[in-house]
């Protein structure tokens, strides 16, 4: 639960410290810490939110699967931090809060509720910044590989992988450049083109096995571009393969 004091003081003692606070400064009480504070007629406003939903937009912040929780981060990081979230508060109560027709509507309450926990993130430092490994995959693009692979052998768009990804088609298309160097739908014709080789390497052309079955079951229906993709690919003809 975020306390800012509006009037007045509080005391309170998170991790065994004790913190006093005037009019207008904010602090965080830290989930699962059991505290004990007291009001000297104080005035304060609160919001509170749980740590799952914390995590889960800090995780789609930066874009990886879990986030850690700093530790003390009880107050805001700096001065600016300090104003920039008393603002996002009063704003927040004005505009939403204590505007019935904006209150009433879910999607307006829900945005807003969001801005207000990501500057909440961001004033007090709440969760640690993730660092990934340059060769790691985001979890966008790990997200969009596996309802690739999960769904190779059947018809897919560019707006089925990005709305598997969470993202708009141009994100997804500049996660892929960046982080593998080709595009979602470059992606699908290798990775199908891959699948075909399996096949043709475990088919037996006297038993009927030929190219042109191979190259439709993976969605290729054009054998002659199918035949150009794969000799590209993999410096050999399709029937050179199966014939193997």
């Amino acid at each position: 639960m975020l306390v800012q004091v509006d009037s007045g003081t509080y005391a309170y003692n998170p991790w065994g410290s004790e913190q006093m606070l005037g009019q207008g400064e904010a602090f965080l009480m830290p989930p699962d810490q059991d505290m004990q504070f007291s009001i000297d007629h104080a005035r304060v406003s609160t919001c509170s939110f749980s740590a799952a939903l914390l995590r889960q937009i800090a995780s789609e912040l930066w874009d990886v699967d879990h986030v850690r929780l700093r530790e003390g981060a009880v107050r805001p990081v700096d001065a600016a931090q300090h104003w920039l979230w008393r603002r996002t508060v009063e704003e927040y109560r004005h505009q939403v809060f204590e505007t019935p027709a904006i209150y009433a509507d879910e999607l307006l309450r829900n945005q807003a509720s969001r801005y207000l926990i990501v500057s909440a993130i961001t004033a007090f430092g709440l969760v640690e910044t993730p660092i990934r490994s340059a060769a790691a995959p985001s979890a966008a693009v790990r997200r969009a590989i596996a309802y690739i692979d999960d769904h190779l052998r059947e018809p897919i768009t560019a707006q089925d992988i990005a709305s598997a990804a969470r993202l708009s088609q141009r994100g997804l298309s500049l996660a892929f450049q960046r982080e593998r160097g080709q595009s979602p739908m470059q992606y699908v014709r290798l990775a199908r083109v891959a699948g075909a080789r399996r096949d043709l390497l475990s088919a037996d052309p006297t038993r009927g096995g030929s190219v042109t079955a191979v190259a439709a079951a993976w969605g290729f229906s054009n054998p002659g571009r199918f035949a150009a993709l794969y000799r590209a690919t993999y410096g050999e003809t399709p029937r050179e393969t199966l014939a193997r």
